[in-house]
């Protein structure tokens, strides 16, 4: 049998492990909005996997578009976390 091979979970600044059909690890994925979730489901219970991917590709981009710690540096005032430092 073959021994199933962690990837790492596509979305920025995660270090969660997935397996290779997974769009995202399992810390990420409760994250995402129900129609995300719900179009990757949909697409590989049809067994389309064009869909499959470019649905998982769009939530990757929503996930990193809406980050945790983006969001809590924005509440509490801080300036974007993801920004360089000025020189």
């Amino acid at each position: 049998m073959k021994r199933l091979e962690l990837h790492a979970c596509p979305v920025r600044d995660c270090r969660g492990k997935r397996q290779r059909w997974e769009a995202v690890c399992g810390t990420c994925w409760p994250l995402l909005p129900f129609d995300k979730r719900k179009a990757i489901l949909d697409a590989r219970k049809a067994r389309a996997r064009h869909l499959e991917a470019s649905a998982s590709i769009d939530a990757v981009a929503w996930l990193n578009e809406h980050r945790p710690a983006d969001l809590a540096a924005k509440i509490m005032g801080e300036r974007d976390a993801g920004a360089a430092e000025p020189p």
